[in-house]
């Protein structure tokens, strides 16, 4: 992206296009998880890492993104409809709910906190509101298990850079 924006040094809008590719990450997967991520630095939470993944003898889970040890995922609606409703799901609805709620469990059992955002807190008074929600779920996490995950470390799927 650097590569595409370097020679439009004098384009109108080109400040902008810098702080974009300035503040990205490649393991945004969706509008909504940089809308998170740019949600969790705004509070002042951070490092933020995208893409944490755990595996145990019994499960694996992806989480969009962990602040020490707290997870915070977007949840947009298309996962749960189905595909003929213009969703993503290709199993019942309720199955997705069930497994969601099942994988949510498995991480909260590493003592592990979470927050859940989804389209409507982004925006107007709500984003407000979804902030302060966030802010007072990290610092409850961090109240009840500290930041380190060291005690994680054999669980921990590292991605290859």
């Amino acid at each position: 992206m650097w590569s595409a924006i370097d020679a439009m040094y004098r384009w109108p809008g080109i400040t902008t296009a810098r702080l974009a590719v300035e503040s990205s990450d490649g393991g945004a997967e969706s509008v909504g998880e940089t809308l998170a991520r740019m949600m969790l630095d705004e509070l002042g939470i951070g490092p933020v890492q995208t893409q944490f993944e755990l595996r145990d003898d019994t499960r694996h889970a992806r989480c969009d993104m962990r602040v020490g040890r707290h997870l915070v995922e977007f949840d947009g609606r298309t996962k749960y409809l189905r595909t003929e409703n213009g969703g993503v799901a290709v199993v019942d609805p309720d199955r997705v709910v069930w497994e969601e709620k099942r994988r949510q469990d498995w991480l909260l059992g590493y003592r592990l906190g979470m927050s859940r955002l989804v389209w409507a807190d982004f925006w107007g008074d709500r984003r407000r509101l979804a902030m302060a929600r966030v802010a007072r779920e990290y610092e409850q996490t961090c109240a009840m298990f500290g930041t380190s995950i060291d005690d994680l470390a054999h669980l921990v799927v590292r991605r290859a850079a």
